[in-house]
């Protein structure tokens, strides 16, 4: 579902990197592997990728798309200066040390070849006040950064163009996106794209917030239960206007070594 969000948010773009001619392409976190498959059919003479911690992604896929076990935050094993486009997406709660992990993409990219990344971050927000102080849903989030905080995977969205820079790469750009939570927009584009995040939510308020809510804030399973519950009853209701920021963050490996 967040796959097929992304495709309307960027009318259909899988890659928004200025990427000519692809031979290899790293996906980090791959997941399901949908990306991957979907950038595998679109440049069928590139090698495709896809890493992950979870074995779950199908084995009928396009010739030229493969898929290993590999952890993001280990050392990497892939050749320096190999690939010419490495993409990452939703990592925010699964990477720890963000400026070593995008220092070794840094070094896995050819000269010139390309990062693309896209996280959001973790606040909601409602442009016409009805998100209110005492609502379930702002308690939801504001718990999660908590947790989030506590153990050291803070919201990292907005710094990542920054963090890019400081790695050396050029050209970077940050576009934000505002995606609602919840089909109440009036413009039709974004009113499809808040349907599928309602019903995104349907689960991901739970896989998202139960285990920090319990393990980390030391909720009670039925405290934490309820919270996401009333959170989600509150989404469904169409009185909140809420949003949260999407960021789509690009940069290139510079075609020549950087001076010291």
């Amino acid at each position: 579902m967040t796959h097929h969000m992304y495709l309307i948010m960027l009318d259909g773009t899988l890659v928004v990197a200025p990427v000519e001619n692809p031979q290899n392409i790293l996906d980090v976190g791959t997941g399901t592997g949908i990306w991957a498959i979907d950038v595998a059919d679109l440049f069928p003479s590139a090698v495709v990728v896809g890493t992950d911690l979870s074995p779950i992604q199908p084995s009928w896929v396009p010739p030229n798309c493969k898929f290993q076990v590999d952890d993001a935050e280990n050392d990497w094993s892939f050749p320096r200066d190999h690939f010419d486009l490495v993409h990452s997406r939703h990592l925010m709660t699964s990477i720890r040390d963000w400026p070593r992990y995008i220092g070794q993409i840094y070094e896995s990219l050819k000269p010139g070849g390309w990062i693309q990344m896209l996280e959001h971050d973790f606040i909601l927000v409602s442009d016409d006040n009805s998100l209110p102080p005492g609502s379930q849903l702002r308690l939801w989030f504001d718990l999660y950064n908590q947790a989030a905080d506590k153990i050291g995977l803070p919201s990292i969205a907005h710094k990542l163009s920054g963090m890019l820079s400081d790695a050396g790469f050029t050209e970077v750009t940050q576009t934000p996106h505002r995606l609602p939570w919840g089909p109440w927009a009036k413009d039709k584009k974004l009113k499809e794209i808040g349907a599928w995040m309602l019903a995104n939510t349907e689960t991901s308020l739970e896989a998202y917030g139960l285990a920090f809510m319990t393990r980390v804030l030391g909720k009670t399973h039925e405290e934490a239960q309820a919270i996401c519950e009333t959170a989600h009853k509150e989404l469904r209701s169409k009185r909140v206007h809420a949003h949260n920021l999407h960021y789509v963050i690009i940069g290139r490996k510079p075609l020549e070594p950087l001076s010291p």
